[in-house]
């Protein structure tokens, strides 16, 4: 069984292993000079170089690095298409919506086959308009 001499002697161990090697020298990463600030340049690939560089260094190479490139251009951004659904096919759910009481979602497709303009048929613009009309009625948006 430990007694408190156990425990003194295991206390002073760990302490006397923990403590710090107060004979080392001065970490040799921090700088000796303290007036002039060293800058630290950190890139994405090794280099031969050291990591410490002088202020005016940097300076050219910032500005040599910037002549080297050649001009270019930026990509354009392109539009993605907007889907489209078919003006039958949106004419069928919309009247499907409106037999089973969704007169909101029979508005907005109405709405999708009319927004269409001339690449939807005659006909289904002509439906959509009297189901628009029809739908708009039966939600209370005409009062």
């Amino acid at each position: 069984m430990l007694t408190k001499l156990h425990f003194a002697l295991i206390a002073i161990i760990t302490l006397s292993l923990t403590a710090c090697n107060l004979s080392s020298d001065v970490d040799s990463t921090v700088a000796q000079d303290e007036t002039t600030p060293q800058i630290i340049v950190v890139t994405a690939t090794p280099q031969q170089q050291s990591a410490l560089v002088e202020p005016t260094q940097v300076q050219s190479a910032s500005i040599a690095s910037t002549a080297a490139l050649p001009p270019t251009t930026l990509p354009t951004a392109t539009v993605p298409p907007t889907p489209s659904i078919d003006a039958n096919t949106a004419l069928q759910q919309a009247e499907r919506d409106m037999l089973n009481g969704r007169y909101e979602n029979a508005v907005a497709l109405y709405q999708q086959v009319l927004a269409q303009g001339e690449a939807a048929p005659l006909t289904a613009r002509a439906a959509a308009a009297f189901g628009l009309g029809q739908a708009a009625l039966r939600e209370g948006l005409f009062g």
